[in-house]
């Protein structure tokens, strides 16, 4: 980042508007910032810095408390910064929160803090709105935050020698947030999370395999239940005493399998005779059966025989029947041609006397008389049909008369209407203008409460995760607590055990040595001291103690002992977190606003929650009720284009209005004109029309009367004409048919005589004495059809089972009923034998069955241990390394920090021997200075001169300022190296070079130099006068009574 220009407004000691131009340094890239005490040269750097992050450049200053006091209170406090990136110009302009004038009446208001970002990277420019927003954007853009910004870009008063004389654990939070080293603690918990993991899934794993192991049957082997049953099972003894058991079941199996075949195959033939006795009886009982069947069949035969006959009389019948229907058909056409000759002899009487009464009507019709009656009806039709044009005309003028005048009314009317609306839109466009004015004014106010809100909303996020951390604490606290009573618990345990371990081992060395002793005799050498008085041999104890006890009594207290180091390291781990949990909230707590702050001092934990929930509540009562009125405004300030758009439509609706006033005026004249010239042609058709006829229907109802009885005078003579010509053809066609129906009852009295001759000789030929032997043979197609399958199944069944007799009467010849209940006890016998082998079968397939599955499992199970613990013995270490649990007693993340450290000592060792001619060289402690104390980044000093190392501290005014600068920008350069997005082209630095020499201030400055030469812009603060004359580019800060100054003056 290299700043293009400053511009303060009523910020610090600069009363009005306040531009600082970078580019007037032109290619100078080192200057320097001079000024009395107080004037505002620091003041720059805060307006930088609060630019760019909203925040000023030490912690001792915030950007509320450098509102100028030289300014008039109209004027408000801001700050505008244009720098260049990467090739890319921003500009980033804040306003922090201030009082300011009420717009409206007496007393001020609270100005909300406000940024916008505006980047200028193609058209159109990207803006970004909102403090959040801009801040998130920036700390994306430079890659760094404000602590970052402060140590490596601008180093204020007192944050100088921060990171050179801080302590190990302060350097250790300065440099995790540089660099961001979270990523390697969360490795070392996550490794430990995993040693666990992996250690407990052992336990897990071992847990289960002696489950399975209890699984296994052990039938009656006495000795491997006892194996089982123990608490320290021989996995491997059992392993192989139940495969030893499972080979025994095996040939057992085999065994009685043979036995199981022997006796199923004496069942299978019991059973088989059985079937065939049943077999036999059977047979027997279908014979005796069939024998009764065919009895009850054969009495049938003389009644089958009669309808067999019956049937045979009925077929033939069948045959006569289309002559006999011939016969009855034939009657009934000569009785239907007898009845139709009867009726046409008496309708040809009755057309006779029609036919005289219609020639008479036909001849009144065409008198004279009756003609002249026609001629005058026509007439007077046609002189109605006359009027019906006129009257049409009439009823569309008298329409169109009542149409204009309708028109002309509407026409006024709407003249009327016109002027009204003129009137009514001249009072709402004043309406609109005042409206409009307050919905301007709402747009400006919604700028202030938004500002507001997101000021609400933050602080009410704040509280979420300070009361998030508080119930954090409170529940770490209760597992810390846990663990803690766990250990006592443990520690208790394990010295109890240690005392019962050291209690049984001497009682197994005294009776080892009363065991020697029991051997020793008088005068022979004693094998252990050589003595051969033995004045106090060794006695039993009294307690028998065998070496497996001293074994297990031991690996009781290792295990203990082990689950002891666990909890102490379980405790260590939790009793960080909850310190990295209290350090965040005390971090939180320090970002409260300066009220709140103020009001917790001093109270309890509990007592802060309760005011933190209280405090959160009363945020969230604000947040709705500002929410309601932003709302409100937004709602009026929503309407600001609408109101504008109805000022628009409304003028646009008043000069329609008058443009259409005028076209009514002309429309009337032409109406008027119209309404005379219609009235004329309707006073002409009055006069020539009768009144009753001047309406349409009416006329029409008088010529349609007219025409009606016209045309009934023509129908009756068309009438009577048309009446004589039908009558006279149908006389004619009647007497045709009668003569026809003559003819045709002679040929059919013929015809049926014939016909009746040809039945009664058929009726003779098939073997019938009489018609009325005919009749009592005659069957329906059912009951024939239903008698010929009676026939079919009487033969049929009585073949069938004469069939079937003979058949098993073959089969049983010399065969007698077997009696069957000696075959049911000896198969029972059988059953029972082989079910009780079975069962033995059963049991032991079971047991076999489930021991080998026992054994895969256990074998599985113990090659998955096996692993576990190989991979626990690697993952196990490198935790307790991880976690500081090494020779230098430093963590994973130290270690790293460390690294970076060195980068950085390296990189300001160069600048340093520069500066101090080669006398100084900054390193890392290597030993620890206190036993268990975190090392690994505490700082010393080599001295050439005495050839020994001291701590920092120990260096003067001038010799630690020069070791800060060189820190300063060694850290810079290992920054800039390690982020590759994050570009260092600025440096600011305030005041400390006064406590330099004249040798060490050349050495200082031909450093900052050589620094400036790589294109990097350096700005020094300093009172120092060598420095105004070794470095000729100056920004002069000139100090008044009515406010400060700036202005840049080359040499």
């Amino acid at each position: 980042m290299r700043p293009i220009k400053l511009t303060m407004t009523a910020f610090g000691p600069y009363k009005n508007k306040e531009i600082i131009n970078f580019g007037e340094l032109g290619h100078r890239n080192l200057f320097l910032i001079t000024g009395p005490t107080g004037s505002g040269k620091t003041t720059i750097f805060d307006a930088i810095s609060f630019a760019v992050y909203g925040e000023c450049s030490g912690h001792m200053r915030t950007a509320e408390s450098l509102r100028s006091q030289f300014s008039e209170s109209d004027v408000l406090t801001e700050v505008e910064l244009e720098f260049e990136l990467r090739g890319t110009k921003y500009l980033i302009h804040r306003i922090p929160k201030q009082e300011k004038p009420k717009q409206r009446g007496e007393g001020t208001t609270e100005q909300k803090p406000e940024a916008v970002l505006t980047i200028f990277d193609q058209e159109p420019k990207t803006i970004i709105i909102g403090v959040k927003q801009v801040n998130e954007k920036v700390e994306s853009l430079l890659g760094i935050n404000a602590e970052q910004f402060r140590q490596i870009m601008m180093i204020p008063q007192g944050e100088f020698q921060k990171l050179l004389t801080s302590s190990s654990e302060e350097r250790e939070s300065v440099l995790r947030q540089l660099f961001d080293t979270s990523m390697y603690s969360l490795f070392q918990n996550r490794l430990e999370a995993k040693s666990n993991t992996l250690m407990n899934s052992i336990k897990r794993d071992k847990e289960i395999r002696d489950h399975d192991i209890t699984n296994i049957d052990w039938a009656d082997n006495e000795a491997l239940g006892l194996m089982i049953q123990a608490q320290d099972k021989p996995v491997e003894e059992i392993l192989n005493k139940t495969k030893e058991m499972n080979n025994k079941d095996l040939l057992e199996l085999e065994n009685i399998e043979a036995e199981i075949s022997i006796q199923s195959q004496a069942l299978e033939a019991e059973i088989e005779r059985r079937e065939k006795a049943k077999e036999i009886n059977k047979k027997i009982e279908e014979k005796n059966k069939i024998q009764k069947a065919l009895d009850e069949e054969k009495i049938k035969v003389p009644l089958i025989t009669t309808l067999i006959k019956q049937v045979k009389q009925a077929m033939e019948a069948k045959n006569i029947e289309p002559l006999e229907k011939n016969i009855h058909t034939r009657k009934t056409d000569l009785d239907d041609k007898k009845e139709a000759y009867k009726q046409s002899d008496h309708k040809i009487r009755t057309l006779q006397s029609q036919l005289d009464t219609a020639l008479k009507q036909y001849e009144e019709e065409m008198s004279t008389k009756r003609k002249e009656d026609r001629r005058k009806q026509s007439e007077a039709a046609l002189r109605l049909k006359s009027y019906e044009d006129k009257v049409k005309n009439l009823k569309s003028i008298e329409d169109k008369v009542k149409e204009l005048e309708v028109v002309l009314k509407s026409l006024e009317d709407q003249e009327q209407k016109q002027k009204d609306m003129l009137t009514r839109s001249h009072k709402k466009m004043e309406q609109l203008m005042l409206d409009k004015e307050k919905a301007d004014q709402a747009r400006l106010e919604i700028v202030e409460k938004r500002t507001e809100l997101e000021k609400i909303k933050n602080e009410k996020k704040d509280l979420n995760k300070i009361l998030d951390l508080q119930n954090k604490i409170h529940h770490e606290k209760e597992d810390y607590e846990k663990a803690k009573k766990e250990q006592d618990a443990l520690q208790h345990t394990l010295l109890t055990l240690e005392k019962n371990y050291e209690k049984s081992h001497q009682e197994f060395l005294q009776n080892m040595a009363a065991i020697f002793a029991g051997d020793l005799k008088d005068g022979y050498p004693c094998p252990v001291c050589g003595a051969k008085d033995h004045i106090d041999p060794a006695t039993f104890s009294g307690n028998e103690v065998t070496e497996e006890d001293i074994k297990s009594l031991g690996e009781e207290v290792k295990v203990c002992r082990v689950r002891y180091n666990d909890q102490n390291n379980l405790i260590s781990v939790l009793e960080e977190r909850l310190r990295k949990t209290k350090s965040i909230y005390h971090e939180n707590i320090q970002n409260l606003s300066e009220n709140m702050f103020v009001q917790i001092q001093g109270m309890l934990l509990e007592d802060e929650k309760n005011y933190f929930v209280e405090e959160l509540k009363s945020r969230e009562v604000t947040l709705q009720s500002m929410a309601l009125k932003m709302t409100s405004i937004e709602k009026l300030a929503e309407q600001s284009v609408t109101i504008a758009d109805d000022i628009k439509k409304k003028k646009l609706e008043i000069n329609q209005t008058e443009t259409l006033k005028e076209q009514v005026a002309i429309d009337i004249l032409k109406i008027r004109s119209q309404l005379t010239e219609k009235q004329s042609n309707l006073k002409y058709i009055y006069e020539e029309v009768p009144g009753e006829l001047r309406n349409l229907k009416d006329l029409m109802k008088a010529i349609e009367v007219q025409e009606s009885l016209l045309q009934d005078m023509e129908n009756q003579l068309e009438t009577a004409k048309k009446n004589y010509d039908k009558l006279k053809v149908e006389q004619l066609t009647t007497e045709t048919k009668k003569r026809q129906y003559n003819k045709d009852i002679i040929f059919l009295t013929q015809r049926l005589k014939e016909e009746e001759d040809a039945f009664f000789l058929k009726l003779r030929q098939k073997g019938f004495e009489n018609a009325d032997a005919y009749t009592k043979a005659k069957m329906t197609d059912e009951d024939i059809e239903y008698n010929t399958a009676t026939i079919e199944n009487h033969t049929k069944q009585l073949h069938s089972l004469t069939k079937s007799y003979e058949t098993l009467r073959h089969q049983t010849k010399d065969q007698h009923i077997v009696d069957l209940a000696s075959f049911e006890s000896t198969i029972e016998t059988l059953r029972q034998k082989t079910k009780a082998y079975g069962d033995q079968k059963g049991v032991i397939v079971s047991r076999i069955k489930n021991n080998s599955l026992m054994l895969e499992h256990v074998k599985v199970r113990n090659l998955k241990i096996r692993n576990e613990e190989e991979e626990h013995q690697v993952l196990g270490h490198l935790s307790n390394m991880a976690k500081g649990n090494n020779t230098y007693r430093i963590t994973f993340e130290r270690y790293v920090l460390a690294a970076f450290l060195e980068d950085i000592i390296v990189a300001a060792n160069l600048r340093l021997t520069q500066m101090t001619d080669g006398r100084y060289l900054l390193s890392r402690t290597q030993e620890l200075q206190r036993r268990n104390a975190k090392g690994g980044l505490e700082l010393e000093v080599y001295d050439n001169y005495t050839g020994m190392n001291r701590h920092v501290k120990t260096l003067s005014g001038g010799e630690g300022f020069m070791a800060s600068l060189s820190m300063a920008l060694g850290l810079a350069d290992v920054v800039q190296s390690y982020a590759g997005g994050v570009q260092l082209d600025t440096m600011f630095i305030d005041e400390g070079f006064g406590t330099l020499d004249q040798e060490s201030l050349d050495s200082a400055i031909n450093c900052l130099v050589d620094l400036q030469k790589t294109g990097r812009l350096v700005g020094i603060i300093s009172h120092v006068q060598e420095l105004k004359e070794r470095i000729d580019t100056r920004l002069e800060v000139l100090g008044t009574n009515i406010g400060s100054h700036t202005r840049f003056v080359a040499g």
